[in-house]
């Protein structure tokens, strides 16, 4: 009975101990596991950072932002209705916000002096979140700011942001002057929606777009104002949401005017926009004014990008006056006056940094009414053009001077006219081909020249 115990003892403490040795071997395979998920995670988040582009908010590095929601302290928050005239509002903490408009609360604040100091810890979570902003308006909340100024002197430190499905902030003639870096004036992301009415906005970091968005997008409609951008990679407008501009004047001092990443929107009402990028202060390769590209960094929507123009003006300092990649797009400009200082209209084509080389290039729907128009056509072998002058259009220049390439449609409609300015390959062409002028060039149509 003494030795049947003993070995009942042993066999027992010979399972407990296997017990013991796959418990271990369990947490071990687990701890390692989860070790490699959270370094490609870390290594997935830095890598879309590392591929954003000139302008694209949280451009500089700030690592890949929290998980959930984060949105930091308030110095001021009202989470019920509120009406102030008059109130001062300071932060010179991380990570918060001078005021916040919160809970589903109608909020409205006039004459307001707004002062935020006080890094954020995260630039994603301030492009993401509007963590560190001077003024956030989220969950919900009707914010209405009317007159005042903000100033902001911190980095991560939008003017005013709006988050989140359900939240609406309506902010008119403010000053917001911001002078650090990933520092925009407004910002909406998550879905919200701005409404920006005469404001005077000036930045002067890196990566902060006067007017901006973010992951979620949103809708923003400005109208009148001046918004200016001084610092690199700081477009007046970034758009990862549907922008409507009207009646306004839009100025980057180093950068590309306008930027739009996925399947999002701008849209200029008689509106001036200037753009002002050389070759050392862009990151795309390409010297443009006017770039629509994907990153595939999650911030936006696969699909077909918008960029409207009814009148206004359209100055471009440096560099062809559209940069399409990565991504589809549709370009429709009527009645823009354009002030192109280069000798390059358009490039379309495919680049390393975005996208998977070899199918990464652009496909664009360009369509020109009463337009004057100038300057050469680029598309790359796997890009695709579409090109349609209307309504009385002229257009001056050349299309893929070095041979055939991408795939290129042209088509004229009566009244309006090409002048060739040197040999010229397309696909396709199509309409009044009597407004084609060859000016001593030849024009090669699916291989083969062409001739009225």
């Amino acid at each position: 009975m003494e030795n049947t115990a003993k070995r009942k003892k042993a066999t027992r403490t010979l399972l407990a101990i296997v017990a013991i040795a796959v418990l271990a071997l369990a947490c071990v395979t687990g701890c390692s596991q989860n070790a490699s998920s959270s370094a490609s995670s870390s290594a997935s988040a830095q890598g879309s950072s590392a591929g954003k582009p000139d302008g694209k908010p949280g451009g500089a590095p700030g690592g890949s932002g929290s998980s959930k929601a984060n949105f930091g302290s308030a110095a001021t928050e009202y989470s019920s209705d509120t009406k102030t005239t008059g109130e001062t509002y300071t932060s010179t903490n991380a990570d918060e916000n001078a005021v916040r408009s919160t809970n589903g609360a109608t909020v409205s604040l006039s004459d307001v002096t707004v002062t935020k100091s006080g890094d954020s810890s995260s630039s994603e979570d301030s492009d993401f979140y509007g963590l560190n902003a001077g003024i956030l308006a989220n969950d919900g909340t009707n914010l209405t700011v009317s007159g005042g100024t903000i100033t902001t002197n911190s980095k991560g430190s939008n003017g005013v942001f709006a988050y989140g499905e359900g939240t609406t902030a309506t902010v008119s003639d403010l000053t917001i002057r911001n002078s650090a870096g990933n520092s925009g004036g407004i910002e909406v992301a998550g879905g919200a929606a701005l409404t920006a009415n005469n404001l005077d906005i000036d930045t002067q970091g890196q990566s902060s777009a006067a007017i901006r968005s973010d992951r979620g997008g949103g809708t923003e409609t400005v109208n009148g104002g001046t918004y200016t951008t001084h610092g690199t990679h700081s477009p007046a407008v970034y758009s990862t949401a549907n922008v409507t501009v009207n009646d306004a004047t839009l100025l980057a001092e180093n950068c590309e005017g306008v930027v739009i990443e996925g399947e999002n929107s701008v849209t200029l009402n008689n509106t001036t926009v200037t753009g002002n990028v050389n070759g050392s202060e862009t990151q795309s390769g390409v010297v443009n004014n006017v770039m629509i590209y994907q990153s595939m960094s999650g911030d936006a929507k696969e699909g077909q990008a918008n960029y409207e123009m009814n009148g206004g003006t359209f100055n471009a300092t440096h560099g062809t006056l559209f940069y399409v990649t990565n991504t589809s797009a549709k370009v429709t400009l009527n009645g823009v006056n354009i002030n192109n200082s280069g000798d390059s209209l358009m490039v379309i084509a495919g680049q390393s940094r975005w996208g998977k080389e070899g199918s990464n290039g652009g496909n664009l729907n360009f369509k020109a009414a009463k337009q004057v128009l100038s300057g050469d056509i680029t598309v790359d072998s796997i890009s695709t053009l579409t090109f349609d002058l209307t309504q009385a259009s002229t257009y001056t220049g050349a299309i893929n001077t070095s041979g055939q390439a991408g795939t290129v449609s042209v088509a004229l409609e009566d009244g309006s006219t090409w002048t060739l300015t040197a040999d010229s390959y397309v696909s396709e062409l199509s309409g009044d081909t009597s407004g084609i002028n060859l000016n001593g060039h030849t024009l090669y149509v699916n291989g083969q020249a062409w001739s009225k």
